[in-house]
């Protein structure tokens, strides 16, 4: 599965939100993530990193505003 290795920096004042957008931002420019793929469900991503729905949510939001995603 997609972001098997992503972990929340829990030293950090930044928001989780803003942690997994960034991590999907760097997977894109790496090129893990290529043009086309399918991003996990809200609900899905959020079960597997154990956080809000609210939190993946809202990195998904940013990221489709930076037009990283296309919902």
């Amino acid at each position: 599965m997609l972001l098997t290795n992503f972990t929340f920096a829990i030293c950090t004042k930044k928001p989780y939100y803003l942690q997994l957008a960034d991590f999907i931002k760097d997977q894109v420019h790496q090129g893990a993530l290529p043009t086309g793929s399918h991003m996990p469900s809200i609900r899905k991503l959020a079960d597997a990193l154990l956080i809000s729905r609210t939190t993946v949510e809202t990195a998904y939001n940013i990221l489709a505003a930076d037009g990283y995603l296309l919902s």
